[in-house]
């Protein structure tokens, strides 16, 4: 329901679904929230669901979209030793998509504090741990475009990164 525009739709029925009977239910509620941009509900849902599955994969990734919404709500504090985690833990692991996701959530971390060197140091680790253009890779892309136009005070990097989003569609960068 998410994948053809109806969140709100999926999320109703999701609520109606308890942990005890789906053990994954909050994850994906938590999923829907964030597709609904209800990140404040994300941060309730998602640590009852890592308590309970704390050495799954799925928790790995559960805890990934808890940092991205800690980022979004701008709780730095929370974030960032939760992001220093993850980087270790998906690079011992080897799950690269998750570590370059977490590089880039800890990237934007730099950039609302204005650390530029570091913010550009994350970005190009997790650019180089995606090898192939998927929407991770366009999510980094993005993040350089607004670092770039910080640095040098101009829209262009914006622009031509917004001309690259709707040449691959993804119309919520644009």
């Amino acid at each position: 329901l998410t994948k053809k525009g109806s969140a709100g739709q999926a999320l109703r029925i999701l609520k109606g679904v308890t942990a005890d009977a789906v053990p994954a239910a909050p994850l994906y509620q938590a999923f829907r929230e964030m597709a609904l941009w209800n990140y404040d509900a994300t941060v309730r849902l998602l640590p009852k669901y890592i308590l309970d599955n704390p050495a799954s994969y799925q928790s790995l990734v559960a805890r990934v979209n808890l940092a991205s919404a800690l980022v979004w709500l701008e709780i730095p504090d929370e974030a960032a030793p939760l992001l220093e985690q993850l980087i270790a833990e998906a690079n011992k692991s080897g799950a690269l998509r998750l570590k370059a996701n977490a590089l880039e959530l800890r990237a934007q971390l730099h950039l609302q504090t204005s650390e530029y060197a570091l913010c550009r140091a994350d970005l190009h680790e997790a650019r180089a741990s995606l090898d192939s253009p998927t929407r991770d890779q366009l999510f980094v892309r993005k993040w350089q475009a607004v670092l770039s136009a910080r640095e040098h005070g101009s829209l262009d990097p914006l622009h031509k990164f917004s001309d690259e989003a709707v040449h691959r569609q993804h119309w919520e960068s644009v």
